[in-house]
Formats: structure tokens, C-alpha cells, sequence
């Protein structure tokens, strides 16, 4: 505390895989925050990371930091498995906490990590870091100025040919550790982006298909021959909204598809549509509008310079949360947000498990 003024925020990071170092970089870059400690199981790779990044305090158990360095703010990068634990203890320790997405691998393990945050009387934010994209960003922008009138149907997707998390990652591939496959990695994206620019409509039921028919295949190449994947390679859902509105989402992680990363969003509404299709991670020509001009209709191709997206989604994200933690206003910021995008995901995989339509309300106990 010598160093640290009453107006800086002690900050640290458990897990310091490559989330855990975008948060660690991230810290490092705002004023009035000060990176004191980071927390590492991996003996060889706490030692790595505190050296690259200069970093003073380094454990193994992050218990003991949270014990002696009494952090305002705890970053959780670890894998899906170990969200809940490290984030209802850093709650409980009395700081702030921001979490990978996930929040959780399913609803009643999210609510735990909600009910913490609420019992302390801190904020609990999800780092959906996609949404920052400026792609998304200018549809985002049109959509609040009332361009499009209602939305009624929006499709989100993100598709890989050949995307499986490779070596080193093999926790990916377990549905006890990981939750799920693509849908829990990367349809969370798609659908917190989709939920976000439709104005976070209130979502009422789903209807889920999930398909395990190459993973198996690529799985063994990347990690052996006893490797066993035990999730989705794809997934597709159909959700229903408050007032007749819909949504569909997508991910795969292994599909007979073109190569490389898509990430589509298409939204009609009543008075325009747009389009967002991005090929690995590319803004530039991403996005499309369809109006009526002069009695016809119309495209509108917004001009999204090429280095627009130059500041990391991660910052953006971690600026946003210590704003609401310097705010004093926590009650709308306990994590509510990244639970309802858990309890959606949760029940799509009920879905698909029992081949039925589910309704939010049925995972509530």
C-alpha cells in the first residue's frame, strides 16, 4: 500500500493464460490502477508472466494473495471449470471482480456467483470483449438512432472450418470442465452481441440442436489417440423473445464450411435491415444497411477505417468495469447480464439434450 495512493485501485489477476494477460496488459495501461499481484497455479508460467510484464507479487494459491494483498479489483482468467470458486472468494474478500465469459458453465453456477455479488455489495462483470468491435459498433450506433424501427428477427453466428482449441487446451473438449463446445466459446459472443445491439430484449424460451460428427476426428489428431471430445462440434438454436420476436443463433467449431473465422450477424427490422459478415476478424466493408432512398432500395456501406479497432476489446471492457466500480452504483452491475447469456446457453443445451422446447423459468431451481 506504500505505493498507492487512496485514489488508485489495487488490481489483480488470477489465471494468466492468454485472457488472464490481456487483463494483466490492460491494468497496466490505465491510470489511477495499480497491478499488484497475479496468481498461477503453473509454477514456469507465473514465473514467465511476472518477469515479461514486470510484475511485483506472484502466487501460486490465489487464496493467500487475496489474504495479503487485499485487492480492490480481482481479474478471473481461468478456464470455464475454475470461474466460480476464485470469483465468490474474491467477492467475499471484498473486491471487485471481472470474469472471462462465460460467467459460468451453467445457470445455478452463474446465480451462485451472482449471489455473492450481491451479498457484498460489489460488481461482478463478464468480459464480452467481441461487442467493442467497431463492425458492431457502427451497427450498434445506427440501430440507438432509431434507423431501423423494431427488430423482429436477428440471425448470429460464428463458424469455423477447423477450429478446435488446440494443444495445451484439452480441457476445451470436456463437457464437465469446459460446459460445452463452440456454443459456450463462441455462440456467447454472438449472442451477447445480438442481445446488445437488439436493446437486451427479454428472452422467454429456447429451441436447441447440437451435433458431435467430426470433433472426434479432428480431436484425435490434436491431442492422441485417447482423446475423447465430449461436447458439440456445432450447435444452432432458435430463440423466442418478449413479443413475438426471434433469434437465431449459431457456432461450430468443425464444419464443411469455407476456411478461416466468420462472424455474421443479419437483422431485419421494420424500417431497414443490416448485415454484418466478417472473415477473420477483418472490419473493413464488414457491414451493410438496406433502406428505401428516393423510392428505391438502397445500400449503405459504411467506411470503417482499418485502424479503428486498434484499442484491444479487453481494455475497453476493463475500463468500462472500473468506471462502475469508481461509480459507487453497483446495483444493475452484479452480473446480471452475464448470467442471463448463461442461463440462455444452458438452456439450449437442455434442448437439445432432451429435444424439446425450454423455457427459461424451467432451470430456475
Amino acid at each position: 500500500m506504500s505505493s498507492t495512493s487512496p485514489a488508485t485501485l489495487k488490481a489483480a489477476v488470477i489465471g494468466i493464460g492468454w485472457a488472464g494477460q490481456q487483463h494483466v496488459k490492460a491494468y497496466q495501461a490505465m491510470p489511477g490502477v495499480e497491478l499488484v499481484a497475479i496468481a498461477e497455479p503453473n509454477a514456469t508460467l507465473l514465473d514467465q508472466v511476472q518477469k515479461e510484464y514486470g510484475i511485483p507479487k506472484g502466487y501460486s494459491d490465489f487464496q493467500d494473495m487475496l489474504k495479503v494483498e487485499k485487492p480492490d479489483l480481482v481479474s478471473v482468467g481461468t478456464p470455464n471449470f475454475a470461474h466460480a470458486e476464485p470469483a465468490i472468494a474474491a467477492l467475499d474478500s471484498g473486491a471487485h471482480v471481472l470474469v472471462e465469459k462465460p460467467l459460468a458453465r451453467t445457470y445455478l453456477e452463474g446465480k451462485s456467483m451472482v449471489d455473492a455479488a450481491i451479498r457484498n455489495d460489489r460488481v461482478l462483470q463478464v468480459t464480452f470483449n467481441q461487442r467493442y468491435r467497431q463492425d458492431v459498433q457502427t451497427v450498434k450506433r445506427f440501430v440507438d438512432e432509431g434507423r431501423m424501427g423494431e427488430i423482429y428477427h436477428a440471425k448470429s453466428r460464428w463458424l469455423r472450418r477447423d477450429g478446435i482449441p488446440g494443444r495445451g487446451r484439452k480441457w476445451f473438449v470436456s463437457k464437465e470442465l469446459a460446459g460445452g463446445g463452440p456454443l459456450i466459446d463462441l455462440g456467447v459472443h454472438m449472442l451477447d452481441m445480438a442481445l446488445y445491439i437488439m436493446g437486451e430484449p427479454v428472452v422467454e424460451a429456447v429451441s436447441g440442436a447440437a451435433y458431435n460428427r467430426l470433433g472426434q476426428r479432428f480431436v484425435t489428431e490434436i491431442y492422441g489417440e485417447d482423446a475423447v471430445y465430449e461436447v458439440e462440434d456445432f450447435a444452432s438454436s432458435f430463440i423466442r423473445l418478449a413479443g413475438g420476436r426471434t433469434l437465431q443463433l449459431e457456432a461450430s467449431w468443425a464444419t464443411y464450411r469455407e476456411n478461416g473465422d466468420l462472424i455474421n450477424m443479419t437483422i431485419f427490422g421494420e424500417n431497414a435491415g443490416a448485415e454484418l459478415t466478417s472473415k477473420n476478424y477483418q472490419t473493413q466493408g464488414a457491414v451493410r444497411f438496406y433502406v428505401d432512398a428516393a423510392g428505391v432500395p438502397s445500400e449503405i456501406i459504411p467506411e470503417i477505417p482499418a485502424g479503428a479497432s486498434s484499442r484491444p476489446g479487453h481494455l475497453i471492457v476493463a475500463e468500462q468495469f472500473v468506471e462502475r466500480v469508481r461509480s459507487g452504483a453497483y446495483d444493475q452491475f452484479r452480473g446480471q447480464e452475464g448470467l442471463l447469456r448463461t442461463w440462455i446457453i444452458d438452456a439450449i443445451y437442455r434442448s437439445a439434450a432432451e429435444g424439446r422446447e425450454i423455457r427459461l423459468s424451467e432451470l430456475k431451481e
